[in-house]
């Protein structure tokens, strides 16, 4: 087919001009385009790594700022390729940028602060925005930000993850730790920026989900995707305390084992066939096996 010539310059100018176009676009395209903050997501039920959340520790806080480094170790039981990173953290909104560096340690609870094998650099670079928060701020990953972290928890072998600021002037926010006395998570430490431990017991709030992460079943309290004795038997022995997660019997999020978190587990129960309402209500099962006792007793005594 041939052009005639008179509609040759249109037809160049426009492919000049659609070319143009796409360079401006790609010369637009945000440098950390695989990254995606979130304010104040919360912490999921079945985390693949999960230190703990502050807020329940009576939590206090160190600014994410100027020449900072601010690290907490961790163990991780399985390996996994993370998706989404959400850490503690009171956000100011500041678009100094933000590193997050990922390494390997030989001593999670080592005195101070020293870093092995770099696993991943991700980066919030400086002047892209960065919402406020009140606790918690999440990175969900795509593209080559995603990473797979292998299992590390042999003896006192693990990972620890870092924050500083990209700008180095800037103040990101205030990371949450905990500060409550006790030690909420047992396996890492939280490290301030001059290497040593901040305290034994402090640590920040981790957690980094895997792209495989599944939406929790009802009733099931475990995460191996049924709903079994096994979830009662941690209801029953948490029954009407306070607990921190969903695998200590908290299916309803109200961080207290009561009721609401029995009958969720009980209508799910072997598909909620009839067989499940023979299954005693966590009272009722402590009254049987008293009943059983004082029989038992009896009988001794009437021989």
């Amino acid at each position: 087919m041939t052009i005639p010539s008179c509609l040759c310059r249109p037809v160049v100018c426009l492919l000049a001009a659609a070319s143009v176009w796409a360079l401006m676009l790609t010369w637009a395209a945000p440098s950390n385009a695989a990254v995606t903050l979130t304010s104040d997501p919360e912490y999921p039920a079945f985390p693949d790594v999960f230190t703990l959340d502050p807020e329940l520790f009576a939590p206090a806080q160190r600014g994410l700022a100027n020449t900072r480094a601010l690290r907490q170790t961790f163990q991780s039981d399985s390996t996994f390729t993370v998706g989404e990173i959400i850490i503690g953290i009171a956000s100011q909104g500041n678009p100094g940028g933000i590193n997050i560096n990922v390494y390997e340690v030989d001593d999670v609870l080592a005195e101070t602060w020293t870093p092995g094998n770099l696993v991943k650099n991700i980066v919030v670079p400086e002047g892209d925005p960065i919402p406020t928060s009140t606790a918690r701020l999440g990175f969900t990953l795509s593209e080559s930000d995603l990473f797979e972290l292998p299992a590390r928890n042999t003896d006192a072998t693990g990972y620890g993850i870092e924050f500083s600021v990209v700008d180095q002037t800037s103040t990101i926010g205030l990371l949450r730790h905990s500060n409550s006395g006790e030690d909420g998570y047992l396996n890492g430490v939280f490290y301030t920026e001059s290497g040593g431990q901040s305290s034994p017991t402090r640590d920040l709030g981790i957690a980094l989900i895997g792209t495989n992460a599944l939406v929790p079943l009802d009733g099931d309290v475990n995460g191996d995707r049924a709903v079994t004795m096994a979830d009662f038997d941690i209801i029953n022995n948490n029954f009407r305390n306070s607990v921190t997660s969903r695998s200590q019997g908290d299916l309803t999020g109200d961080r207290f084992v009561n009721f609401d978190d029995f009958r969720q587990w009980k209508s799910n129960f072997a598909g909620a066939v009839p067989a499940a309402s023979s299954v005693p209500e966590p009272a009722s099962a402590v009254l049987v096996v008293l009943g059983i006792l004082l029989w038992g007793c009896h009988g001794r005594r009437s021989r």
